[in-house]
């Protein structure tokens, strides 16, 4: 298993950009079996995509590869025990600046993704 975290910044910040951004990336993912979370904030994203490596690297690939956002930048990637988000299949996070997971979510995060998720929330102001 691998998780790859990745952030963009949004060409026209919008709802509708918003969804085909979504829409695209939960299409590839299920078709890739990647899971992860999608968190946007004031123009900006933070991804965090898991699944197999060939798998996850294929859809940075195509995320970079997206007229709709720019500026990509790899936060962390490595292999991973398991998967944090197993039940999610790119879901994205309109944060509005307030913690996304609770103090009992963080206490189990095992690979410290719920953290920098909201680490990512409370710098982008």
């Amino acid at each position: 298993m691998y998780q790859l975290s990745f952030v963009s910044t949004s060409v026209q910040p919008g709802q509708k950009e918003l969804e085909t951004i979504l829409e695209c990336a939960s299409q590839l993912a299920r078709k890739l079996d990647v899971t992860g979370m999608l968190v946007y904030r004031q123009g900006n994203f933070m991804s965090l995509l898991e699944g197999e490596e060939a798998a996850v690297r294929a859809l940075y690939t195509e995320a970079c590869q997206s007229p709709l956002h720019n500026t990509q930048i790899i936060i962390d990637e490595g292999p991973i025990v398991e998967r944090q988000f197993s039940t999610w299949s790119t879901n994205v996070s309109h944060c509005g600046g307030h913690p996304i997971f609770s103090e009992e979510e963080l206490r189990n995060d095992r690979n410290g993704s719920m953290r920098m998720l909201n680490q990512f929330v409370a710098n982008m102001r």
